[in-house]
This record gives C-alpha cells, structure tokens and sequence, in this order.
C-alpha cells in the first residue's frame, strides 16, 4: 500500500474521532452530488481502499447495510458497498466485506 492510501486512512481515523464527527454525522452522510447518494462507505468499496474500509466498518459499522438510492423503476433497489465492490471487481475489498457482513448477522 503506498503512503498515500495510508494518509487517507489516518485522515478518516482523526476525522471519525473528532468533534466534527459528533453526533456521527460520517455515518449519516450521503453525498448529494452524486445522483445515487452514495456514503463513505460506497466511495471506499467504490475505489478499492481496502484500509478505509476496514476504518469504515470498524466505526461505522451500520454502513454495511445502506444501499445507494436508485435511478431505476421502484421494483430495483440500491447497492451495498459489497455489491459496488463487486461491480468493480475489487475482489479484495469485496471479500472483507462480505466476511465483516457474515460476521455482523
């Protein structure tokens, strides 16, 4: 992993442990310029941060479960970080997540 990924990560840690995170607000946030309101979560499966996303999932573990909103008729829904992940094919952080979620139930 280069240095880079690892400054991302030590960036979130501060975040998610400073006032700027009170009342949680990170685990609520959905970004509104992205058309399928997709979380941090999303963004980290999305773009294969496989230390972001343990991060993620070890303080805001609910993320596992939110879906993106949907551009689709009502019968489709949303995607999991998982299924975003997979979509990608970032076959690592697709499987971490998947064991975090088998470890969740």
């Amino acid at each position: 992993m280069t240095c880079g990924f690892l400054q991302i990560n030590r960036f979130l840690e501060i975040l998610l442990k400073s006032e700027l995170n009170a009342d949680n607000r990170y685990e609520k946030f959905r970004d509104d310029e992205d058309k399928t309101k997709k979380t941090l979560m999303h963004y980290a499966a999305e773009l294969d941060f496989l230390h972001v996303t343990k991060t993620l999932v070890k303080k805001c573990p609910c993320l596992l479960a939110l879906e993106t909103e949907t551009l689709l008729k009502p019968e489709k829904r949303g995607l999991l970080p998982v299924e975003l992940a997979l979509t990608m094919e970032n076959d690592d952080v697709a499987a971490y997540l998947i064991r975090m979620m088998w470890h969740e139930k």
